[in-house]
């Protein structure tokens, strides 16, 4: 017998089918958000101006607590922000094509189709070289880059645990 006769008869993989419905999910919100957010626009000077004036009164709660990390976090939350807001559409427009990856990929793997881990693979380390292409680097926060790193390491991982089944 062939090898793809047997594919062909063999299920998908149960958890296969579990990690595509939760990327179906994420990748789906982030779809949504993207497009959201390109058509409502760049928020307005007012809305940027409201939004600074709740983050120092965050700061100043945290200066108060003599939470000194906290701080330095929402600093750098606040920088990075502002960065996105200059190129709103070219970043925004880039991120949202990195997602459709992402959610194509997890399309074609849950179709049993290789080139979908493939895709997966550069949606999850796309976003956070997107990132240090959009941002300086002094302003994006370490945590963010290593939450991002270790859950896609850890999503790429199991996703390579099913390539058995993927033609």
């Amino acid at each position: 017998m062939e090898l793809d006769n047997i594919n062909e008869r063999v299920k998908r993989p149960v958890f296969l089918t579990v990690l595509c419905i939760l990327t179906f999910v994420s990748t789906g919100f982030g779809v949504l958000s993207g497009v959201s957010g390109l058509l409502g626009g760049a928020p307005s000077e007012e809305e940027i101006v409201n939004s600074n004036i709740q983050i120092n009164q965050t700061i100043e709660q945290f200066q108060k607590l003599k939470m000194d990390g906290f701080i330095h976090l929402l600093k750098q939350i606040q920088a990075m922000t502002e960065e996105i807001y200059a190129n709103f559409y070219v970043y925004n427009l880039l991120n949202f094509l990195i997602i459709c990856l992402g959610l194509a990929g997890a399309i074609y793997m849950f179709k049993g189709k290789k080139i979908g881990f493939y895709m997966y693979v550069g949606y999850s380390f796309a976003g956070i070289i997107l990132l240090y292409i959009m941002i300086s680097s002094v302003n994006i926060p370490l945590i963010l880059t290593v939450l991002q790193l270790v859950l896609s390491a850890i999503f790429v991982f199991m996703y390579s645990r099913n390539l058995w089944w993927m033609k």
